[in-house]
């Protein structure tokens, strides 16, 4: 065979499954291993960075000790309250043999000086000199500014006194032990200087190969000793890492850090004595030298471990092969191909077989579902005979033995105040019938199908008592509604048949079933409507009588603008309907009525009512597909009582309009006449409280006020563009006497119209004459 995808997949996965415990136990090992052997190194490293930290220690405090005890001795006592004069030689040579002898050759002190600062000498065991004639007293001033305890461990800043034994400045790099003289004086009168070389601290570094390089540092972050060089002129650490290991908030640790490219463990340790901080640096390939030993040995184990499992799994897996491979060869026959493995195409061998067997099934189920649904549907539009609809009972297996049946229809009321919108209702609809062939036996029902906007059910009864399957049929209606209540959040009404006994009769019950819904209107929403409960008494045909006073009073409020009056009264007619014992379609026709009278209205005021009319539907379309009282009671007061006040108020507006510019003309072109209010309306053809109306809506005056208004807007205009006399001016204007014209004109513009027309137009003041 040349195909063998899935023995290699076989092997690759028994390989897979063996090396990864060998390979996570030998990782686990390693790791393990390797971090006890680096934190044993670490602990070693940390011990001999405490023993050179204790041997430093102990060397410094030897010293520091030594000079506490002679600094304050009486002999040192007597002498700093000595001057240089012949008479003190002897004492001042007791003084240089005695520094002399204790300048510490064994931990490498070269010097050490006593100072003196009100007896102005120097001395440092080779010689005694005047302070003043070698060195300036502001240095040791500013020595004595950094010491802030009697005896401090200070670099040497060129603090050492200019004597002969320093001149060659071979004392430069080096630690100066400063005390006080007197020890504990806020004023000391002088001091001790011990001269400690830096190379000489860093001879008593301890030095080990798994140590590392070793530095002391200051609490200033300089380097003071190490313990890989002769002089400290640099250090392979910067100044950024120093700073690190110093901000660190623990006495002692271990940190990880970049040196040259090269990764390094610090170990550090700070000193409470005077402050300095013991850093041990190791690169991690010392560290982990022994680790990388231990993870050679583990890898070589655990290779030895792989290649017997590579040869176990080889064997085992053509072992476990060979059935598959006897099937594969079988299968391959069949001439089916494609990508995939062995497996993969045995796979689809039985699934070809298997599709084959069952694909005609499913389609014959389909199908077998899609009649059954149209049968439903011929049966209830009344489409099939006595004979037919047994023979498809028959052919459907749909049993014939029931004593009643009963149709029931459903129907959305709404899909206001739900998660839904009108383009799922469709998707709405199918899950609603979906629900219901859930909730409702299929021994108790034929399949309930989908049927315009609603859904119906026929139910079967074993019995003939009405008044039982009244019962039976709220019930089921009951659960229906809570149910879709429940999981949808929608409200749905129901409207039941009459029970009946013959098949053929179903079209009958489908279409009483439906007007049982129609009463939804006077009921309201989730209403569950039993025809022969909602219907009226079929033996009174007498239709009461049609409110004509209500609705006069409504086309008096719409004509006067009215809003509230006309909602009251057709509130008060709308109670008056669903009040009356009518059927629900003799309902409509009385809403028919009153609608056609109120669109009359803006027919009679020769008003375009074409936008209530537009539309995908009629008017009466959409009146004729209201589901509820509440919903009818809106949509007359929003879109038919609105739009038709709407209407009138602009056509109003529009005459209101009309009249205002032909009395302005009016006004414009008789101003020097007799014009009157009553005149002007019996030109205009209105009535004068109309005209008034106008006035005060367009104008926001009165007819006697706008005349004067325009009246004295013509006199301006005469004052200072004619030379006409103020007594021409006011006959011409109507005035009957030129006084009150002048009265009126004062009063109006604050001067006499003799003033007005010298202030505005001094050129006509010759021509005036009073």
């Amino acid at each position: 065979m040349k195909r063998r995808p899935y023995f290699l997949k076989l092997l690759a996965f028994s390989l897979l499954l063996a090396m990864i415990p060998v390979a996570i136990q030998g990782v686990l090992s390693y790791h393990k291993a390797s971090s006890a052997i680096q934190d044993k190194v670490l602990e070693s490293n940390r011990l001999l960075l405490q023993q050179s930290l204790n041997h430093t220690e102990q060397i410094l405090k030897s010293i520091e000790t030594t000079m506490l005890n002679y600094v304050n001795s009486t002999e040192m006592l007597n002498a700093m309250n000595s001057p240089i004069v012949p008479a003190q030689f002897p004492l001042f040579t007791r003084l240089n043999n005695a520094v002399s002898s204790m300048s510490f050759y064994e931990y490498g002190v070269r010097r050490v000086y006593l100072i003196n600062f009100a007896k102005d000498w120097v001395i440092d065991g080779e010689g005694t000199y005047h302070l003043g004639q070698i060195d300036d007293r502001s240095k040791y001033d500013k020595l004595l500014s950094r010491l802030s305890s009697p005896s401090a461990w200070v670099p040497n800043e060129g603090y050492i006194p200019s004597t002969d034994a320093n001149r060659s400045g071979k004392d430069d790099n080096s630690l100066l032990l400063v005390q006080k003289i007197p020890q504990y004086s806020t004023h000391p009168t002088g001091l001790a200087i011990v001269v400690f070389p830096e190379s000489a601290l860093s001879g008593m570094i301890a030095g080990s190969e798994k140590l590392g390089t070793f530095l002391i540092t200051d609490r200033k972050n300089r380097v003071i000793a190490r313990s890989d060089a002769g002089h400290l002129a640099g250090t392979s650490l910067g100044d950024a890492v120093l700073r690190d290991i110093r901000m660190q908030q623990t006495e002692s640790g271990f940190k990880t850090l970049k040196e040259s490219g090269e990764q390094v463990g610090v170990t550090f340790i700070r000193s409470s004595y005077n402050d300095w901080t013991y850093l041990s640096i190791s690169p991690f390939r010392q560290i982990t030298k022994d680790s990388r030993a231990i993870g050679s040995i583990v890898l070589v184990i655990c290779l030895v471990m792989l290649l017997f499992i590579v040869i176990l799994a080889l064997l085992g897996s053509r072992k476990m092969y060979r059935p598959i491979a006897q099937i594969y060869e079988f299968a391959a026959e069949s001439g089916l191909g494609g990508r995939g493995d062995e497996l993969e195409l045995i796979r689809r061998q039985f699934l070809s077989m298997r599709n084959s067997q069952f694909e005609l099934k499913d389609q014959l189920n389909i199908q077998l579902a899609q009649l059954k649904d149209f049968f439903l549907q011929r049966l209830l539009r009344g489409e099939l005979g006595t004979e037919e609809a047994r023979e498809k009972c028959l052919s459907f297996q749909i049993p014939e033995d029931w004593r009643m049946l009963t149709v029931f229809t459903t129907r959305i009321d709404s899909l206001a105040n739900t998660r839904f919108q009108e383009k799922d209702s469709d998707l709405l609809m199918f899950a609603l019938n979906n629900i219901v062939r859930e909730l409702i036996a299929p021994k108790t029902r034929f399949p309930s199908v989908l049927l315009n906007t609603s859904q119906a059910a026929v139910i079967g009864h074993a019995h003939e008592d009405e008044e039982e399957i009244r019962r039976t049929m709220y019930a089921m209606c009951e659960d229906i509604q809570a149910t879709l209540r429940q999981y949808l959040g929608v409200q749905v009404s129901i409207g039941i048949s009459k029970p009946y006994r013959r098949l053929v009769d179903t079209s009958r019950a489908y279409e009483e079933a439906q007007e049982a819904l129609g009463y939804r209107i006077k009921y309201g929403d989730e209403s569950i409507l039993y025809l022969k409960d909602v219907q009226p008494d079929e033996e009174d045909n007498m239709l009461p009588a049609f409110p004509r006073h209500v609705e006069t009073e409504l086309i008096a409020a719409l004509n006067i603008g009215d809003k509230e009056a006309a909602e009251a009264q057709f509130n008060q007619f709308l109670d008056w309907l669903l009040a009356q014992p009518v059927s629900y379609r003799e309902q409509q026709v009385y809403l028919a009525r009153i609608l056609l009278d109120l669109l009359k209205i803006v027919q009679d005021m020769r008003i375009s009512a074409k936008h209530l009319l537009e539309g995908e539907s009629s008017i009466f379309t959409r009146l004729f597909s209201l589901r509820n009282s509440e919903e009818l009671r809106k949509w007359f007061l929003n879109e038919v009582i609105d739009d038709i006040l709407e209407l009138l108020k602009n056509r109003r507006e529009i005459k209101y309009v009309k009249v205002a510019e032909e009395l302005a003309a009016m006004v414009r072109a008789e101003y020097d006449t007799s014009l009157s209010l009553e005149l002007c309306a019996d030109r205009l053809g209105v009535h004068p409280s109309y005209l008034k109306r106008v006035l005060r809506k367009e104008l926001d005056t009165n007819f006697s006020d706008y005349l004067s208004m325009y009246r004295l807007q013509k006199a301006r205009e005469l004052l200072l563009e004619t030379d006409l006399r103020i007594a021409d001016i006011a006959e011409r204007l109507q005035y009957n006497n030129s006084q009150n014209f002048i009265r009126y004109f004062r009063r109006m513009e604050g001067v006499t119209p003799g003033e007005y027309r010298k202030k505005r137009n001094p050129a006509m003041i010759s021509g005036y004459t009073g």
